[in-house]
């Protein structure tokens, strides 16, 4: 029996802001006194400044998609006190440098740039452009590119390891640098021990997750481990997902894991009690932007009232 359930309503709507930017390969026209390298404008962080030379009027700056990008929204911060050299135009191209359309930038703290159709489709590249009427060098804090639809948001995420090899596949963050090259030292992770070793990625906010995909290092489809765990914002395990991750279980040396998991804060693989050493090629992490509502709110939110014994409501985080 119930007497009386209070359910506050979900808001329909993009249920992630995805910034894809930081994926992107960046270029400025000049650099200032080489004060300020080029990655500072897209690093994320607001404090850090591109800024081409002083005199160069018509500077630009360029951001390269290694494939077709489904972009919502273009955000340009002003460097504090600089509103005026944020640029006066962001040309926003497809394929072979084939332009989809151009939109005024105006001076401020933040530019939001939306397309009237709701999303850009298929972008290559972004061009922020100054006016050499403004005689302004650019000079802005950070630019976000906000993404649409499914999205591998592996490369935004900050990996770590239990431990890497000396010599070869040292930098565990090569995993996510979206490279085809499975068998190369430098675009793969390579464990140092044989057993009990991790490899973790953990993002700034938690995200709707679709699918995970798991390319082994070239022709080692036995180390790629056994477990995948989902994190919460505090490291906690949302759900698991244990298998052998073998030449049986890949295809073409990939697994791949799909469900619905949310608010995913990080995800992490462990090859516990392997005989073997852990290796990995590439690891995919898609993100859904276009899911729907926003989930109903945890039971925290939801009151049951009048009960005689007291029961959770508890909504699952995978279905597979």
């Amino acid at each position: 029996m119930l007497d009386n359930i209070s359910v506050v309503a979900a808001t329909p709507g993009p249920r992630d802001r995805i910034n894809i930017a930081e994926t992107a390969a960046v270029s400025q026209s000049t650099t200032f006194s080489g004060s300020y390298p080029v990655s500072y404008g897209n690093d994320g962080v607001v404090t850090n400044f591109m800024h081409t030379a002083g005199d160069d009027s018509d500077g630009s700056y360029t951001m390269t998609f290694t494939d077709d990008r489904s972009i919502a929204g273009l955000n340009i911060i002003a460097r504090a006190s600089y509103q005026n050299r944020v640029g006066n135009l962001a040309h926003i191209y497809g394929a072979n440098d084939t332009l989809i359309e151009t939109v005024t930038v105006n001076d401020g703290i933040l530019n939001s740039l939306t397309s009237s159709q709701g999303y850009w489709s298929g972008v290559r590249k972004i061009v922020i452009v100054e006016d050499s009427a403004d005689n302004q060098p650019l000079n802005f804090a950070d630019v976000e590119v906000i993404a649409t639809g499914e999205i591998n948001i592996a490369g935004i995420g900050n990996a770590s390891s239990s431990s890497s090899h000396a010599s070869f596949g040292v930098d565990p963050q090569a995993v996510v640098d979206g490279s085809s090259d499975y068998g190369s030292s430098g675009t793969t992770w390579h464990s140092a021990g044989t057993s009990d070793e991790w490899w973790q990625l953990d993002f700034d906010q938690g995200y709707s997750l679709t699918t995970i995909e798991i390319q082994s290092r070239s022709s080692f489809d036995r180390r790629m481990g056994n477990t995948l765990e989902f994190l919460d914002v505090g490291g906690n395990v949302i759900d698991d997902y244990t298998t052998n991750y073998d030449y049986q279980t890949a295809t073409d040396g990939m697994v791949t894991v799909t469900g619905t998991w949310e608010e995913v804060f990080g995800i992490r693989l462990t090859d516990a009690n392997s005989s073997d050493t852990f290796n990995l090629g590439e690891v995919r992490v898609w993100a859904d932007t276009s899911l729907g509502p926003v989930p109903v709110p945890e039971p925290s939110t939801i009151a049951l009232l009048g009960l005689g014994g007291l029961g959770l409501l508890r909504r699952r985080r995978l279905a597979r």
